[in-house]
C-alpha cells in the first residue's frame, strides 16, 4: 500500500523553505538591517563580556531578569559568529521561528499554507523595524500556548505549558503577562473546580514568582535613571480605528511608500472574503482561541497607552500579532485554491521584491561613510553620536538613532546612551549613570552644545554636506573622513575622563 501522506508532507515542507528563503533575501542582501535598537542589543553582548572579565566594574548582569532570550542567543551566536553577522543571523532566527510556528499551526488547523502565506508578511512590523525584538520573539511561544488548549491535561501537558511560560518569560515580560491572564481566563472556563483550576494555572507560578521579585527593582532603576513611567495617550481610541494610516502602522510600520498599505488592503481583502463565502457549518470547527488572541490583541491596539513605563509604542507592537491570529482563525475564503495561490503568491514576491530594494537603498545610501568611519575610531575610546537627518527616505521610524552603539559593539567604545542605562536588559548600571554632557542626544542632536564635546574623544555624525560644512569650521573638531552622510570627528584636547563631575545630572529619557 503506498503511503501518500509522506510525499504530501514532503512538498508542504519544501513550500514552507521555500517561503522561508524568500523572506529571508532582505536580510541576506545587506549588511545593516534597518532595526533600530539591534545595535545596543549587539551593545548589550560587549558589556556582558566586560561585566564578567573583570571586578569590580560599573555593572550588574541581570540573569534571571525577562526579556533576555535575545541575549542568551546573540550570546551563543557570537560564539562562532563576528557581532555584525551575529545581529543578522539573530533576526533570521528570529523571523525563521515565526514562520515555522505560523506555518505549522496553519497546516493544523486548515491542511493549508495559505493563511500562512500573508500572515507570515507581517513578522516585518513595527517591533521589528524598532528593534523590538524581545517583544518580538515572544509572539511565537504566546501562539504555540494557545494552540495547546485542549480539554486534556496531565502531568505532561502541565511540564509543556510550564516549559512554554518560562519561553514567554525570557522572551518578553509583557507576552508572558498576556499569555498568564489568556491562560487563567481558559482553565476557570474549563476546571471542573479549584483544585482543578489551581493545577492548570499552577504552570506559570515559577516564572511568575520570578517576575514579581524582578518587577520592583525595573521600577526603581527606571525612576532613578530619570525616566517617564507614566501612560501617555496621544492619539484618541476613535481616531485609531478611523485613520488607515495608524492600523497599517501597527500591523506593518517599516518601509514607506504604498507598498504597505497595498498590503495590508489584501489581508483586508482576505478577510472580507473569508467572512463573505463562509459556510454555516464552518464556525463550529475553527479555533476560537484564537479568536480570543486576536480580540485582546486588538483590544490593546485601540485602548492601550500609546507609552507606558517608558516603553513606546505599548499600543500598537500587539497588533500585527493579532491580525496573524485572526488570519489563522478564519475559514478559507471559498475561492478557487488556484487562484488564492496566485494572490497570495503575487503579495509575498511583490512585497520581498521592495522590500529589499528598500533596504538596499538605505544602506547603500544612507550609510554611506558608517563603515568607513568605524573603521578609523581607535578601541576603548569616548565617542559621542549625533543624528540629525533623523528619518530616512526609504524606513519609516528612526532608523538612524541607535547606529552610534556600533561603536561599542565593533570598537569597545564608551558612548553617550547605552541600554544599560534602561534596568530591564541582561546588563545594566550598578548605580545610574551620571553625565556631564546634554542628555537626551541621541534623540535631539540639535541641542548639542560646544562644552559636550571636550568630554568624548571622537564624534560620529550623520548629517548633510551643509551641516557637516557647520561643524568643520568648529576649531576643537578635526573632521577625520569626508563622507557624507556618516562622517567621523576627532575631538582636538579632550576632557579626561571624570566619573561624577561638577554639575554631573542622572541620565533622562530623551525621548
Amino acid at each position: 500500500m503506498v503511503d501518500r501522506r509522506r510525499p504530501e508532507g514532503i512538498g508542504k515542507g519544501l513550500k514552507v523553505l521555500g517561503l522561508l528563503l524568500l523572506l529571508l533575501v532582505p536580510l541576506l542582501t545587506t549588511a545593516f538591517p534597518p532595526a533600530t535598537d539591534l545595535p545596543q542589543h549587539l551593545a548589550q553582548i560587549h558589556l556582558l563580556r566586560e561585566a564578567t572579565k573583570s571586578d569590580p566594574n560599573p555593572y550588574r548582569v541581570n540573569w534571571l531578569a525577562p526579556n533576555n532570550l535575545v541575549y542568551y542567543l546573540l550570546y551563543g551566536i557570537e560564539l562562532f559568529l563576528p557581532p555584525l553577522p551575529a545581529g543578522r543571523f539573530l533576526l533570521i532566527i528570529i523571523v525563521s521561528f515565526w514562520v515555522l510556528t505560523i506555518c505549522r499551526l496553519s497546516d493544523r488547523i486548515h491542511s493549508s499554507l495559505l493563511p500562512a502565506m500573508l500572515a507570515c508578511l507581517l513578522v516585518f512590523n513595527l517591533s521589528f523595524y524598532w528593534g523590538f525584538l524581545n517583544f518580538l520573539v515572544g509572539f511565537p511561544f504566546f501562539l504555540i500556548l494557545i494552540s495547546q488548549v485542549t480539554p486534556v491535561w496531565n502531568r505532561r501537558r502541565w511540564a509543556l505549558m510550564a516549559i512554554l511560560f518560562i519561553g514567554l518569560y525570557t522572551g518578553h515580560v509583557l507576552w508572558f503577562l498576556l499569555g498568564a491572564a489568556f491562560w487563567s481566563g481558559y482553565s476557570l472556563l474549563r476546571s471542573a473546580g479549584l483544585r482543578s483550576f489551581l493545577y492548570r494555572v499552577s504552570a506559570f507560578f515559577p516564572a511568575l514568582v520570578v517576575a514579581a521579585a524582578w518587577y520592583p527593582s525595573l521600577l526603581d532603576a527606571r525612576r532613578s535613571a530619570g525616566f517617564d513611567l507614566a501612560a501617555r495617550w496621544f492619539t484618541p481610541p476613535l481616531q485609531r480605528l478611523l485613520k488607515p494610516g495608524y492600523l497599517v502602522d501597527s500591523g506593518l510600520g517599516g518601509v514607506r511608500g504604498g507598498l504597505e498599505p497595498a498590503v495590508m488592503a489584501g489581508v483586508g481583502l482576505w478577510i472580507m472574503l473569508a467572512l463573505l463565502t463562509r459556510r454555516r457549518g464552518e464556525w463550529h470547527h475553527l479555533h476560537w482561541p484564537l479568536f480570543a488572541g486576536f480580540a485582546i490583541c486588538f483590544l490593546l491596539t485601540l485602548l492601550g497607552p500609546e507609552k507606558y513605563l517608558n516603553t513606546i509604542y505599548f499600543a500598537q507592537r500587539w497588533f500585527p500579532g493579532g491580525l496573524v491570529m485572526l488570519l489563522l482563525f478564519l475559514p478559507l475564503p471559498r475561492i478557487p485554491p488556484r487562484l488564492l495561490t496566485v494572490g497570495a503568491g503575487a503579495v509575498v514576491i511583490l512585497f520581498v521584491g521592495i522590500t529589499t530594494l528598500n533596504w538596499v537603498a538605505f544602506n547603500q545610501q544612507e550609510l554611506t561613510g558608517l563603515e568607513r568611519a568605524l573603521a578609523k575610531m581607535p578601541p576603548g575610546q569616548r565617542v559621542m553620536g549625533l543624528d540629525f537627518i533623523k528619518e530616512s527616505r526609504f524606513i519609516k521610524g528612526r532608523p538612524f538613532l541607535q547606529i552610534p552603539a556600533y561603536a561599542q559593539v565593533l570598537k569597545g567604545a564608551d558612548i553617550n546612551f547605552s541600554f544599560a542605562e534602561h534596568g530591564s536588559g541582561l546588563v545594566r548600571y550598578r548605580v545610574p549613570r551620571m553625565v556631564w554632557w546634554t542628555p537626551g542626544l541621541e534623540w535631539f542632536a540639535e541641542r548639542v552644545k560646544p562644552a559636550d564635546f571636550g568630554h568624548f574623544d571622537w564624534i560620529l555624525i550623520n548629517h548633510t554636506e551643509k551641516g557637516h560644512r557647520r561643524f568643520g569650521g568648529i576649531r576643537r573638531l578635526a573632521p577625520v573622513t569626508a563622507t557624507v552622510p556618516w562622517r567621523l570627528y576627532r575631538v582636538r584636547q579632550a576632557d579626561p575622563p571624570a566619573s561624577f563631575p561638577d554639575g554631573a545630572q542622572p541620565v533622562r529619557d530623551g525621548g
